[in-house]
């Protein structure tokens, strides 16, 4: 049976980072799971993949045990009853377990918290301008008027469809606006999707997008829309 192992989201930070648990289920078929909890990097034994020792600690230390203990019984219950574990089943069972039915992963982030976390990381980085961050917040307060919260599952290109006509008929959005701001939000998307927390592919569709259209006119800021 393959190891149960635990990370940091972001080994390298001041600040304390999201732990996830990684699991190879079999070759191409590895579960990432975000359980919930944070701890400040250096605090953290990254060749026992848990937690320095130390009483502050011990029921982190009890939650990755009890991680650990749902995994092996899972897989062992799965081979037992002759079941082929998928990664979506497992992610959801364990979810289940630990006591958080609504979420597939217990203690993962919703779009519109996901995106708040990641202005706050992007905006302590010398990568991003305080243009870009001043635009990445106008879009996340859009997002946020518009549905809070909004669970990762829910984006479709139904979802896309009802929340471009909101930008042109309530936020009174132009093609060209709406096209940043779906734009923005995929960007946003594909970020929780390289960091394991989103696996709803709806965004990467041709849909999805807004197409822009040429115009003279320059833009407006987008402290504009309002």
């Amino acid at each position: 049976m393959a190891s149960v192992r635990f990370y940091l989201k972001d080994s390298k930070s001041i600040e304390p980072s999201s732990i996830f648990m990684v699991y190879e289920i079999r070759p191409k078929a590895q579960l990432k799971f975000y359980i919930g909890q944070k701890i400040l990097p250096r605090h953290w034994n990254k060749n026992a993949h848990r937690p320095t020792k130390g009483a502050q600690y011990r029921q982190l230390n009890i939650l990755l045990d009890k991680i650990t203990l749902i995994i092996k019984e899972e897989v062992l219950n799965a081979k037992i009853a002759g079941k082929i574990l998928s990664v979506s089943d497992l992610k959801n069972t364990l979810g289940r377990r630990l006591g958080n039915p609504r979420n597939d992963n217990a203690g993962k982030p919703n779009v519109n918290s996901f995106i708040e976390q990641l202005i706050k990381e992007r905006k302590s980085s010398p990568e991003f301008s305080d243009s870009t961050i001043k635009t990445y917040r106008t879009v996340s307060r859009i997002i946020n008027e518009y549905q809070d919260p909004i669970e990762f599952e829910e984006i479709s290109i139904r979802w896309r469809d009802k929340f471009v006509s909101y930008l042109y008929n309530v936020k009174g959005c132009d093609i060209n606006y709406a096209s940043v701001i779906i734009a923005k939000l995929s960007s946003f998307l594909n970020a929780a999707t390289e960091d394991g927390i989103n696996e709803n592919l709806a965004y990467k569709k041709k849909k999805f997008r807004v197409a822009e259209i040429f115009s003279p006119k320059p833009y407006l800021n987008m402290d504009e829309i309002r």
